[in-house]
């Protein structure tokens, strides 16, 4: 048996039509559907594995302070913070092993140099030197 979706959801129809995909696929085709659905679950689960080790900018800046701001001056930890949140804001989310001089990156930086040169450079710089810190760390 194969289950084909949660009841009242798949109309009779719907149902049908499914039912008829599934069984040209393992007469046809030699494929159960069952044994497809775990192959295609176990991908899934191990695409999400993979996703949950890859490091994001939010989780590198975390640890980057995390480590190195205890020992900083309570206005350079401040200005570090700052730079920190607007960084994650716009990239947290993102894999930091995809975060290079991309359009986006770019243009977050023009965003800011249009406010404050001074701010820009220095968050660029920030943010260089943490993604640096973390490819050194090779940080996962």
């Amino acid at each position: 048996s194969y289950k084909i979706g949660e009841w009242p959801k798949p109309n009779t129809k719907d149902a049908r039509t499914e039912a008829q995909r599934i069984r040209d696929l393992y007469y046809f085709h030699h494929i159960d559907p069952n044994e497809a659905r775990r192959e295609r679950l176990q991908q899934e689960r191990a695409k999400r594995e993979r996703a949950k080790a890859r490091l994001t900018v939010s989780r590198l800046f975390g640890a980057y302070m995390d480590e190195r701001e205890p020992g900083w001056a309570e206005t350079y930890r401040t200005t570090n913070r700052l730079h920190m949140r607007r960084i994650k804001h716009d990239f947290g989310k993102r894999f930091a092993d995809e975060l290079t001089a991309t359009d986006d990156v770019e243009a977050f930086f023009l965003k800011w140099k249009n406010h404050s040169k001074s701010m820009a450079e220095l968050m660029r710089s920030f943010g260089h030197h943490v993604y640096q810190w973390g490819m050194k760390k090779k940080l996962q």
